[in-house]
């Protein structure tokens, strides 16, 4: 059994900032993360028809030597938002706690499926709460999103100047 590390939300923050810095600078949107995993990460991405059903504990992961994301192949094919986060979930992983993944070993989907369930719950959802924040910072960088919540808070204050904002500057 192991202990998953508790990263502090900023100590995430810092990671997926840094992440970006060396892999996608410019923080143009959207973040072309599939591109990242495999041209500069060298991780493959490979779609798996019914991987969600085999798995029933998620639709994707990443394999222990870490040179593949294999990702159900309806979530491939058909919906391009969830897609997106779970590789950028995935290399999360991949950021976050390589040295732990890196002790596990398996062949295949069910050994991966029996080894993950036999791990602590609590321990799982540190794992995934880790990797699920250091996705959605990747995909939406502060710099940007502030970008945008400014342009949308000065139209919002041209059409209805009585809205306080409280200390939110435009």
């Amino acid at each position: 059994t192991f202990v998953a590390p508790r990263l502090p939300y900023p100590r995430i923050r810092s990671e997926a900032d840094a992440f970006l810095e060396t892999h996608h600078p410019s923080l143009s949107l959207p973040i072309p993360i599939d591109e990242i995993a495999e041209s500069k990460l060298g991780i493959g991405i490979s779609p798996m028809k019914g991987l969600k059903h085999v798995l029933q504990i998620g639709e994707a992961y990443i394999t222990p030597d870490f040179k593949e994301i294999v990702i159900d192949e309806g979530i491939f094919a058909n919906f391009e938002t969830r897609y997106r986060f779970s590789v950028a979930h995935e290399i999360g992983h991949y950021v976050l706690h390589r040295d732990i993944f890196s002790q596990f070993r398996f062949n295949t989907i069910t050994e991966w499926r029996q080894l993950r369930l036999g791990m602590p719950q609590e321990q799982i959802d540190w794992l995934e709460t880790h990797a699920n924040s250091f996705a959605g910072l990747v995909l939406v960088p502060r710099s940007p999103l502030e970008q945008v919540l400014r342009q949308w808070v000065s139209r919002v204050r041209q059409r209805a100047p009585s809205i306080d904002f409280g200390d939110t500057q435009s």
